[in-house]
């Protein structure tokens, strides 16, 4: 038997897995409220960690997660090649979406889709009538009976039951009552808390194309960028992936809300390897019940309204 140091994974904040090493935050440096980021440990292939920022906090990274136990030689090989094959799917990946990142030029080039051919295209001409979140719900979830949440984020639970009603029930309402997010879902009768367990059905998912992490545009030509790739992004998917669109919202900030009817998870579980590249929010895909913006809706940023530029 040999005695085998290590950190428990299981009690770190922010892994994150690269080529090579394991990022993660200090808990050293979390002791005293530090590190942020959440990058500060670093947890190189063989074993060997330390803090780049404050190498000294080694001693005590390893008091406050560090773990000893006993394993046998064959435990030994058995992790070898595990950590092997783990890091030749990082690199592998790592190849894949760099890829993708220099092939973003001729996607853009090859797919552009202007604002005046995407409301030609639009099945369901975009107008004012369109931005009314009571004829965008309509338009999108036509069975009269099916039961809609309509809310501020935060509204959910037994106090804010009259946030779930019918879409016939929504069409009726005064439009002040509805929005400002919806989901793209429907909710099994008597639900009163947006959780996944109480979903009916997940027809679409919305790609959320808020670009890169961290991204602020700069001006209004970082904007326009912004529009031109994410529309190019969408037109190759509806048209080369044959993904049926089902709406197209922009927001009123810097986001467009892309509707999709569900392609199958088979599909998707390829896809969610180039999110980053393609600027879209991994945090949408997989979570129906995670709120997106209905049209017609004052963004707080910007002040601006949301609206539709394309509806089936």
């Amino acid at each position: 038997m040999t005695a085998t140091s290590t950190i428990d994974l299981d009690r770190l904040e922010n892994i994150r897995r690269l080529p090579g090493k394991i990022t993660a935050r200090c808990p050293a440096c979390a002791e005293d409220g530090a590190d942020r980021t959440g990058n500060h440990l670093a947890i190189f292939d063989g074993g060997k960690f330390t803090c780049i920022r404050e190498p000294e906090h080694r001693s005590r990274i390893w008091e406050l997660v560090g773990i000893r136990e006993e394993i046998d030689h064959e435990e030994r090989r058995k992790r070898w090649r595990e950590d092997r094959e783990r890091r030749r799917r990082d690199q592998d990946l790592h190849r894949r979406l760099a890829a993708a990142k220099s092939a973003m030029p001729n996607l853009i080039k090859k797919w552009r889709w202007d604002l005046a051919d995407l409301f030609r295209d639009s099945p369901t001409r975009p107008s004012t009538a369109c931005d009314d979140p009571r004829v965008f719900l309509a338009a999108l979830f036509n069975n009269p009976n099916s039961l809609l949440w309509t809310g501020e984020v935060f509204q959910s639970g037994e106090k804010h039951r009259e946030r779930w009603r019918t879409t016939e029930g929504w069409f009726s309402s005064h439009v002040d009552h509805i929005g400002p997010m919806t989901t793209p879902s429907t909710w099994k009768a008597g639900t009163t808390s947006r959780t996944l367990t109480n979903i009916e059905t997940a027809p679409y998912i919305v790609l959320d194309f808020d670009g890169p992490k961290g991204w602020t545009p700069r001006d209004q030509a970082d904007l326009d960028r912004h529009l031109d790739e994410s529309l190019a992004i969408t037109r190759r998917l509806k048209d080369d992936r044959h993904w049926n669109l089902a709406a197209i919202v922009h927001t009123g900030n810097k986001s467009l809300h892309c509707w999709f009817d569900h392609p199958g998870e088979t599909i998707l579980d390829g896809f969610r390897e180039t999110l980053p590249v393609l600027g879209i929010d991994p945090s949408l895909i997989g979570h129906p019940e995670h709120p997106v913006r209905l049209p017609g809706q004052v963004h707080d940023k910007s002040g601006n309204k949301s609206r539709v530029l394309y509806l089936r």
